[in-house]
């Protein structure tokens, strides 16, 4: 049998690849998402298990409310989370309890035959 002989380079070469999720966690939340919009980072978490579970960290969307919208109510984000949170002031929705006004508008229908209408053409 042949033994194989490894090159101490390319030995070294392969320990010093790393994967992107050898990145410890801090880095990302402190110093790489902060800098990404909000639908890079939304893309990221659906990638796979470990950038869901990054990007939905919720010390990162206080964070981001913090920043984008300057909203410190901790009482609104202890029910649904921070993420949720950001995605109702990003997008707000106005609901509006009481009655509903219609304003009609007059107007003045006129109609005509089908044979009038056939004789002006």
């Amino acid at each position: 049998m042949r033994s194989a002989v490894i090159d101490p380079g390319l030995y070294y070469i392969a320990t010093l690849a790393m994967h992107i999720a050898d990145i410890p966690v801090e880095v990302f939340l402190d110093n790489l998402l902060p800098l990404a919009e909000v639908r890079d980072v939304l893309s990221l978490g659906s990638t796979n298990k470990f950038f869901a579970a990054v990007c939905a960290d919720e010390t990162f969307w206080r964070r981001r409310c913090q920043a984008d919208f300057n909203f410190t109510g901790r009482e609104t984000a202890r029910q649904s989370g921070w993420k949720n949170l950001y995605r109702g002031l990003r997008r707000p929705r106005i609901f509006v309890w009481g009655s509903v006004i219609t304003l009609v508008h007059r107007c003045q229908v006129v109609t005509q035959s089908p044979l009038q209408t056939a004789r002006e053409w």
